[in-house]
């Protein structure tokens, strides 16, 4: 068996900060040093992330937002590194942004919780925890905050992309409304008059494009007449001014969405071939009413519940 290779994006990372150390002046701050070897082994991961992912990979690329909530996070030589605490949502244009991580005491002791790209993970090969490919050592150079202070992510995101080397997409900026998706988990889903008609039980995320695919909905009757719950897309959806998501399509498109018998939905196969055809499909065949818009405001909404 032949001893594993490192990739060459991270042998050239490497070799380039080996460079940069020589290149330094002796007063160079230790800590600058260390946020650039982060950022040149993290960048890769996060820009570079393979568009066709192995067949283990696809077999955990939809993950429900609920198991990676919680879930541990090892690095590539299967050390404990420490426990994703939330995630942070763009709502506007159905991405996850950010996963917040909690170190384990025996790896960096702090009250700080630290922020990576979603896409800077990959699961592992049984899908049990999520891969981080940094070391220890470096871990703590990622940007952080109070574990009893959480930022607004609006005010943060340009400075936490600038650290990864992530270029905002297009539809950036007014657009954007980052929110923790804790706070969304289990919220009530209204209509576009303010009626309670369900509730909001998973948003579905791909972790190899850090997409949330859909929205897992309990809709009451007589939205939905059976015992099923509907994969709705995000942009199915408008939030108001106090974090409220409100379904912004008719009851009959509703009666018409992919769904899943509530019995059959703790063992879905997420990643099956033919179930995401399926919400793709009906994804694009949605009309949005006239006038409307499925994104949010310039400040941030942190959801109907803290």
């Amino acid at each position: 068996m032949h001893a594993a290779t490192p990739s060459r994006a991270v042998m050239l990372a490497l070799s380039y900060s080996v460079m940069l150390a020589l290149a330094a002046p002796a007063s160079a701050e230790p800590a600058r040093a260390d946020q650039r070897l982060v950022a040149q082994l993290v960048g890769p991961l996060v820009n570079h992330r393979t568009a066709d992912p192995s067949e283990t990979e696809r077999q955990y690329n939809d993950v429900r937002a609920s198991r990676l909530i919680g879930m541990f996070v090892r690095n590539s030589a299967n050390e404990k590194l420490g426990q994703i605490k939330d995630l942070i949502v763009d709502l506007g244009s159905s991405r996850v942004h950010y996963a917040v991580l909690e170190f384990a005491g025996d790896v960096f002791v702090s009250k700080k919780l630290f922020v990576y790209p979603l896409t800077a993970f990959k699961p592992s090969g049984d899908g049990e925890f999520m891969v981080l490919a940094v070391d220890k050592g470096k871990l703590s150079a990622a940007p952080a905050f109070s574990s009893d202070q959480w930022p607004n992510w609006h005010a943060r995101s340009k400075e936490i992309d600038q650290y990864f080397g992530i270029t905002p997409s297009s539809d950036a900026g007014t657009s954007r409304r980052l929110v923790r998706a804790s706070s969304y988990l289990g919220a009530d889903v209204r209509d576009t008059q303010g009626k309670d008609v369900g509730d909001l039980s998973e948003l579905v995320v791909n972790v190899n494009n850090g997409t949330v695919r859909y929205a897992v909905v309990a809709f009451d009757k007589p939205w939905s007449m059976d015992e099923r719950l509907v994969a709705v897309p995000l942009k199915a959806f408008v939030v108001n001014d106090q974090g409220q998501l409100r379904v912004n399509v008719s009851r009959e498109a509703i009666a018409n969405a992919p769904g899943i018998d509530r019995r059959d939905w703790p063992k879905a196969n997420l990643s099956q071939n033919a179930w995401i055809s399926e919400v793709d499909r009906y994804a694009m065949s949605l009309t949005m009413p006239a006038g409307t818009s499925n994104r949010g405001t310039r400040s941030e909404a942190q959801g109907p519940r803290q």
